[in-house]
């Protein structure tokens, strides 16, 4: 179980509803799953901050909680648990996944590690 975010980017047309964009989900015990929209020049965290610390934007988690930038970039960048959770490796290869920084779980595909406590992927989650 986790938590989906969404920024709802407005643009000077104020005619227009906010466009809507799938920033990610947070899943406990996991890295932060970040979504990449290469079609949009979205491919990395660094890609994202322009759009994220954009005030005119709106940032909600999928329960229609405003969350800050701050608060946001807090839940990408800073995660971690104290220890390893007890896992098989059978488990592991099931879940597609591998030990990863500050004892957290990632992907086991390394072309889609982010540079810190995230990975990035292209596909948006339930």
């Amino acid at each position: 179980m986790g938590t989906n975010y969404h920024i709802y980017i407005t643009n000077d047309d104020v005619t227009q509803d906010p466009e809507e964009l799938h920033i990610g989900k947070s899943s406990a015990g996991w890295v932060f799953s970040l979504r990449v929209h290469p079609s949009r020049g979205i491919r990395t965290l660094y890609d994202w901050m322009p759009i994220l610390l954009n005030s005119q934007n709106v940032i909600r988690d999928e329960y229609g909680r405003n969350i800050t930038a701050h608060e946001m970039l807090q839940t990408i960048t800073d995660r971690g648990r104290d220890t390893l959770p007890e896992m098989t490796q059978r488990d592991l290869d099931m879940n597609h996944a591998e030990f990863g920084i500050n004892n957290l779980l990632r992907t086991n595909d390394t072309d889609r590690h982010g540079e810190g406590t995230w990975d990035y992927c292209d596909y948006e989650f339930c």
